[in-house]
This record gives C-alpha cells, sequence and structure tokens, in this order.
C-alpha cells in the first residue's frame, strides 16, 4: 500500500492539513445495542439517547440527499487525507 502512496508517511492522519501525506491503518470494534424505546422505558434502561431517523450511505451518487441542512447535526467524513482527496471532499461538504 506504501508503493500507491495511500499510507502516511509518519503514522500520523492529517485529514483537512496541507501535510496530509495519506490514511493510517487502524482497527476499531464498534457496538451499538438498540432497544424498543417502550421495553427500555419498562426495564427502566438508562437511556443514553433515541434514534429518531437512520441513513444509508453508497459513495456515489444515487438519490435525493437531505432538503433541509440546517437539520443535520454531524457529518462523517471519509478521510482520504490526499491533497485532492480532501478538497473533493471539504467542497462537497461545503455545498
Amino acid at each position: 500500500m506504501s508503493d500507491l502512496w495511500v499510507l502516511s508517511s509518519d503514522g500520523r492522519c492529517k485529514i483537512f492539513d496541507k501535510h496530509a501525506d495519506g490514511y493510517v491503518r487502524r482497527e476499531a470494534v464498534y457496538e451499538l445495542f438498540l432497544k424498543d424505546l417502550d421495553h427500555a422505558l419498562r426495564d427502566r434502561d438508562h437511556i443514553r439517547a433515541t434514534v429518531r431517523a437512520t441513513a444509508a450511505g453508497s459513495e456515489g451518487n444515487s438519490g435525493p440527499g437531505i432538503k433541509d441542512l440546517s437539520q443535520t447535526a454531524f457529518v462523517e467524513c471519509y478521510g482520504t487525507v490526499t491533497a485532492i482527496g480532501d478538497v473533493v471532499e471539504a467542497t462537497a461538504i461545503a455545498r
């Protein structure tokens, strides 16, 4: 992968930085346990958040997007951490 110039030379991810030179490989495990709100209330669970909506992405222009951007609270970036990739992503987010 380093021969393709996609891995960071110093092992640091510098997304949207002029010194960005590639991404850093990492592994992680995320667990999310969902429970029906009625059941959580009945069981007196500690509710940390409620899911009000869901969405899915497909890395492509596949249909209409969010119509009211003022309702957007979070944007997850792909983070290629390359000069061209960061510009393309930042420009798309700004639009």
